[in-house]
Parts: structure tokens; C-alpha cells; sequence
């Protein structure tokens, strides 16, 4: 595709995880939420915890959405030299913003039902198909029609394609999830808040760390560096993901005999 596309691809992904931070780690904490209602089987209060998630995620992609559009006049500041002559940097842009928004509104809050189930294994399995079908299906394209507008619009199809196929295992695997409803007292909206606040300074922390840099390149040396940055950076995280996947699989294990467990019985643990 040459440099200049990888270095388009990278400063917009670089932008839409720096919008993100609206999450502010709200899975995270409707997973822990979950973990003891989960164990004492009250459905009730997990159905109630999925609906205000659910919401909050409405709430959030709107918000993204608005930001992301309110950037668009700001696109050609944030690239320092030209930019490949077929491509429009507003629609393409659009194209990315839309791939972001898209999970909010469509399942992805159906995700943390598998997590707090300690069942990430159903999300990991469907999304490694859907990406190895995705980058089939871009490859083939590529080769064919050489549009890289058509590259780009595979993505949310296939993240759609992956949110539904969540949907359909929630409602195969644990049906008396499919439709959350209820609603949550006061006390626990306060307790998720606090837990929010405390997880959002990781977020910030984490995105400040790992999201600025293709857009401070960008702006300042033009998107060739970021491509050749993004090549490098693209072997950390690879190292980084196989890393994440040992801390993700104990966590769910730590965070439910918190939740099922005593002070002494979890301190005695971590002593071990």
C-alpha cells in the first residue's frame, strides 16, 4: 500500500483511542460489579448492571461521535506534508470513526457477560475468526481492485459481524442475559462511580502513554515516520498482546474470589 497509507491508518487509530478515553475503564468495573451477583445467582442484579452498561455505552458512543465529527476541520493540522492523491482524509477518517462508534451501539457491552463468567475463551475464539476472515477478505481486495476506500470499509462490517456473533453466543451460552432489564439503586451507582474514578486514571495514564505518539509525528514530520514508528511500535504491542494474555486470564480468577471471598482468605493468597 506504501508508507503513506499505513501512516494515515495509524494516526487515525492513534486519534479514535485517545476519543476512547470516554470509556474511563466502565467495563472493567460492571465486570467486578458482576462477579458476586454472578456467583450468588442473582439474575436480577446482573441484568440490572448489563442494562445501566448497556446505556452508558449508548451515552458514550454518542459522545465519541460528536468529538470525533467536531475534529474534522482540525485533519490537515495534525498531517505535516502531503498526503496519497486518491484519498479523501475526511471520508477516511469517517470511515475509522464510524468502525469506533459501531461496538457502543451494537452488543459490545455483551462482552463483559463472558468475562465475569471467567469465558473469554467464547469472545477470543469468535474474534480470531472473524480477523483472519477479515484480513483474508482485505488481501483478496486489495489485489483485485487496489482501492484502499474498500480496505477500510471491511473493517466495521467485520466488527459488526464479530459483535453479533457475541450477541448470538450470550444468548446460546446464557439466555436469561439476552435482554437485560432493571434498574440500579443508588448506593450501587455510587459504588460503580467510585470504582470508575479509580480506574480512570489508569485509563488516562495508559492512553497518554501509548496514543499520542502517531499524532505529534504526524504533525511534526508527516506520515511516512509514522509509518516507519508504527512498524516498530507494531512489534511491541505483538509482544505486549501475548504478554496481556497471561494477566487477562488471572485476572477474571482474582477479581471473583474478591468478590466470593474473605479479606484474610485474599491476603493469605497473594502472600503465597
Amino acid at each position: 500500500m506504501g508508507a503513506q497509507y499505513q501512516g494515515l491508518s495509524s494516526l487515525f487509530n492513534s486519534i479514535l483511542q485517545v476519543l476512547n478515553m470516554a470509556e474511563l475503564g466502565m467495563s472493567s468495573a460492571i465486570v467486578y460489579s458482576m462477579y458476586k451477583p454472578i456467583a450468588e445467582g442473582n439474575r436480577e442484579r446482573v441484568n440490572a448492571l448489563l442494562n445501566y452498561f448497556k446505556k452508558a455505552y449508548y451515552v458514550i458512543g454518542l459522545c465519541i461521535l460528536s468529538v470525533g465529527v467536531l475534529l474534522l476541520p482540525f485533519l490537515p493540522h495534525l498531517i505535516s506534508g502531503s498526503v496519497p492523491g486518491d484519498i479523501n482524509i475526511y471520508a477516511l477518517y469517517c470511515l475509522y470513526l464510524f468502525n469506533t462508534v459501531i461496538s457502543y451501539f451494537f452488543f459490545a457491552y455483551k462482552n463483559t457477560i463472558f468475562q465475569a463468567h471467567q469465558r473469554s475463551d467464547v469472545t477470543n475464539n469468535i474474534q480470531s475468526v472473524v480477523k483472519m476472515t477479515e484480513y483474508i477478505v482485505q488481501f483478496l481486495l486489495l489485489i483485485f481492485f487496489k482501492n484502499y476506500y474498500l480496505y477500510v470499509i471491511v473493517v466495521p462490517i467485520f466488527t459488526l459481524i464479530n459483535n453479533l456473533m457475541v450477541r448470538f453466543e450470550v444468548k446460546r451460552l446464557y439466555p436469561q442475559y439476552d435482554k437485560p432489564y432493571g434498574t440500579l439503586d443508588k448506593m450501587a451507582i455510587t459504588g460503580l462511580k467510585k470504582q470508575i474514578s479509580g480506574l480512570m486514571i489508569n485509563k488516562l495514564s495508559d492512553t497518554a502513554r501509548n496514543s499520542f505518539d502517531s499524532v505529534i509525528i504526524s504533525s511534526l514530520l508527516g506520515l511516512v515516520m509514522v509509518a516507519v514508528y508504527s512498524n516498530y511500535y507494531y512489534i511491541y504491542s505483538s509482544l505486549y498482546s501475548i504478554m496481556l494474555v497471561i494477566t487477562n486470564s488471572v485476572g477474571a480468577s482474582i477479581g471473583d474470589s474478591i468478590a466470593k471471598e474473605s479479606v484474610e482468605k485474599n491476603y493469605n493468597d497473594c502472600l503465597k
